[in-house]
């Protein structure tokens, strides 16, 4: 259903789609971005709140890179990502450097302590601080 309301033929005018604290999880936020894949005119997307996992992380990476894609904002805030999975939505963002996207929100995760320990124990090198760093100087 939720794939559905994304087909162009359905909703040609539809730019702007909140779909915040709807609970669809992981199972929604892949078929969601399955649909979003094709359908490239929608410029916000408010997925926050919705127990999203680094699950969904690849799919929505998938779309981040799309380089006709009209998304400038989304929001994944609130949701259960893990710095490993903002790391592959960032993959998806470096991809496509000219694309429209301007803001992404992934503030308060709770991506749980065994998810995120790699980064609070130091072993981020310098080296790779500075690539995660440069993924995000094409956003503003």
């Amino acid at each position: 259903a939720l794939a559905e309301a994304l087909n162009p033929d359905s909703w040609p005018g539809l730019k702007t789609l909140s779909l915040a604290a709807c609970s669809i999880g992981d199972a929604g936020c892949q078929a969601l971005m399955a649909a979003a894949r094709d359908y490239q005119v929608l410029t916000s997307l408010d997925l926050s709140c919705n127990s999203i996992t680094d699950d969904s992380a690849p799919a929505v990476s998938l779309v981040l890179a799309q380089p006709k894609s009209a998304l400038e904002c989304l929001s994944l805030s609130m949701n259960l990502l893990s710095s490993f999975g903002i790391s592959q939505l960032m993959d998806g963002v470096a991809s496509n450097i000219e694309g429209a996207l301007c803001q992404i929100d992934v503030s308060t995760q709770d991506g749980g302590q065994g998810k995120t320990s790699f980064v609070a124990t130091d072993a981020l090198s310098y080296s790779a601080f500075m690539q995660v760093k440069s993924k995000f100087q094409g956003l503003r």
